[in-house]
């Protein structure tokens, strides 16, 4: 949790801002591919509800449509329409580049990731 204050005004109120809401479709998507590696069992924060109730935690792994570790990846395009985003993400693993496409929904203010999907 941040807290904004004004150093020149003491009489400033401290402002509490939640950093979910500040973050973009492709920040979550970043954060989730980093996630993925480190804690994949930990992700729940990074899915929708719907996800979450149609995948089980162990599950988690097969998420992603890649074989092998993340060697690392690079957000290719993002849009947005309305509570709907799209992030196309390239993505090397195992030595096989892939484009993913992540489908995103927002909810009370924040990004979720709803689906996750080889690129045509």
């Amino acid at each position: 949790m941040f807290f904004l204050a004004s150093c020149s005004d003491p009489a400033v109120t401290q402002q509490v801002v939640t950093p979910a809401d500040k973050i973009q479709p492709e920040g979550i998507v970043q954060e989730f591919l980093t996630d993925f590696q480190e804690a994949p069992m930990q992700l729940s924060g990074y899915l929708s509800p719907n996800l979450q109730k149609t995948t089980p935690v162990e599950k988690y792994k097969q998420l992603l449509p890649v074989n092998g570790m993340i060697e690392g990846f690079a957000v290719q395009s993002a849009s947005r329409s309305g509570n709907e985003a799209l992030v196309t993400v390239a993505i090397k693993a195992g030595g096989v580049e892939s484009l993913i496409m992540f489908n995103l929904v927002k909810a009370k203010q924040n990004w979720y990731i709803d689906s996750i999907a080889k690129a045509p």
